[in-house]
């Protein structure tokens, strides 16, 4: 009987990680260059890299919550583009939305993405939403 006990404590102790504990686990898999690749749906897709690529959108996820994001300049998307650094914040809520926070020229900026499907080499994010404020 003891040992019955004993046993279903363990498993519920092991089935009951803390929340923290994944989201740690999802930021620690961020954590690096991701250049936007083309998509065959509706949800951003992006690979793991060394570094930027000099024509393409994509973030650089460090430590310490800071984010790079890779992004055009401007709001004309006609060629040629040019893009830009800004660094920026970024948070994991609920262990499946990205959060970001940076200030292009128009002004602070909020964007929440859903991760779909993260692996040590690519990401699938769904776009939820932006706010921007001045």
């Amino acid at each position: 009987m003891n040992k019955l006990i004993l046993l279903t404590l363990m498993f519920i102790s092991l089935g009951l990680k803390p929340i923290e504990t994944n989201i740690k686990l999802v930021e620690k898999s961020l954590i690096g260059f991701w250049i936007q690749n083309p998509s065959l749906n509706e949800n951003a897709h992006f690979l793991k890299k060394n570094k930027f690529k000099k024509d393409k959108f994509g973030f650089n996820f460090l430590k310490d919550s800071i984010v790079i994001i890779r992004t055009s300049n401007s709001m004309c998307g006609t060629p040629p583009i040019t893009y830009e650094n800004l660094k920026g914040k970024w948070y994991v809520i609920d262990n499946k939305i990205l959060k970001l926070e940076f200030e292009p020229w128009y002004g602070k900026t909020v964007q929440k993405w859903e991760i779909i499907n993260l692996s040590k080499k690519e990401i699938e994010l769904k776009y939820i939403n932006t706010i921007n404020s001045k």
